[in-house]
């Protein structure tokens, strides 16, 4: 995960996308770009939150379904998360 929000900065992009089934995706200027053609797998979007969210504020998603904070990565910046359990799996 830390990779991509590197390469958001890199790219100066205002969002990630993280679904099941479909490529982790960045916005650029209000244009959608995926990173790569790989699909993710249905537990994708939660692994990678793991890497970089609390489990605290792990199991406070997988309880209500919703996730809200503001995470630091050293050298690039402050980010935003927004997660959610969507159709049973994570985004």
């Amino acid at each position: 995960m830390e990779r991509i929000l590197h390469l958001m900065a890199q790219k100066k992009a205002s969002d990630v996308y993280l679904s099941a089934h479909a490529p982790a995706t960045i916005k650029i200027n209000g244009v959608y770009h995926p990173i790569n053609n790989q699909l993710l797998p249905a537990d994708g979007p939660l692994n990678l939150l793991m890497d970089v969210v609390p489990p605290n504020r792990i199991e406070e998603l997988k309880e209500t379904g919703e996730l809200n904070m503001a995470i630091p990565i050293h050298g690039v910046g402050n980010f935003r998360i927004s997660g959610m359990r969507q159709r049973g799996t994570y985004a």
